[in-house]
């Protein structure tokens, strides 16, 4: 399993830490060299990955194989980097201020749920909002 992510991300190349906001803005050449390691099996996280990880979020990559180091994510051709997605329609509370007229308790089921996610990363979708009621309704 990867532990970062590099992806265009509203114009530009970012390095990302899943969970973390905080990302290191990568040049095209590192993003091309990114994609070229990615293509190699075997190939190992180069020596600025190594470093840009350490110093932004203490994160060892040493000796680490590209597969496990970096997710390189493909340029979508849908330009989408932010996302949100309603998780039910369903709420316990009965706030004056709620868009839900009829709060029916609905929804994708866990494999729609799944796919759905990997819908919005193949559509480059980078930062997903979640909302909808309670959550762990289902």
């Amino acid at each position: 399993m990867y532990r970062l992510i590099a992806t265009l991300y509203l114009g530009s190349y970012y390095l990302l830490r899943p969970g973390r906001d905080e990302g290191v803005q990568l040049p095209i050449a590192y993003m091309d060299e990114l994609r070229q390691l990615a293509a190699v099996d075997g190939a190992r996280a180069p020596g600025w990955l190594v470093d840009a990880a350490r110093t932004q979020w203490g994160e060892r990559l040493d000796g680490m194989s590209m597969a496990d180091a970096v997710l390189v994510r493909p340029d979508s051709d849908y330009g989408y980097s932010r996302a949100s997605y309603e998780l039910n329609l369903g709420c316990n509370y009965d706030c004056e201020h709620c868009y839900l007229a009829v709060k029916k308790f609905e929804g994708l089921d866990l494999d729609g749920r799944r796919r759905l996610l990997e819908i919005m990363a193949e559509a480059g979708v980078v930062y997903l909002q979640m909302t909808g009621g309670e959550p762990m309704v289902d």
